[in-house]
């Protein structure tokens, strides 16, 4: 593509190979600027994307609703079942699913938000 370009009172003037003209003002071209802001904004977007990402990465077995729901009384799993319906709702759990169950009431970061869980879990003596 022939272009024959020209400056002159911050515009630039050009015509290309088919005899078009075209006038563009400087502030429609890449300036370093404008390099940098969109940069930035690249850099912004890939971390809320990694924290996003990220964030689904460490929930866990115990953060399952589908997982918890047998060991409370209400659907907003708020009320623990009794000891003995507790117990039976456990060895109801499939052995994968109680192993990963143990491991992250075993992790002090993971219980924490499942405190009563876990301490119900280690009363019924299954812990390491």
């Amino acid at each position: 593509m022939k272009q024959s370009l020209s400056r002159q009172d911050g515009k630039i003037e050009f015509q290309n190979a088919a005899g078009h003209r075209r006038t563009r003002h400087r502030d429609d071209c890449t300036t370093p600027e404008k390099v940098l802001i969109m940069n930035i904004k690249t850099i912004c977007f890939g971390a809320f994307a990694l924290s996003v990402i990220g964030g689904v990465a460490f929930a866990g077995v115990l953060d399952e609703p589908s997982n918890m729901q047998p060991f409370f009384t209400d659907s907003g799993m708020k009320t623990m079942k009794s000891s003995a319906d507790f117990e039976t709702a456990w060895k109801a759990t499939p052995k994968a699913m109680q192993a990963s169950m143990m491991k992250e009431c075993n992790d002090a970061a993971m219980s924490k938000p499942h405190a009563q869980f876990c301490a119900r879990l280690f009363a019924l003596g299954h812990h390491s």
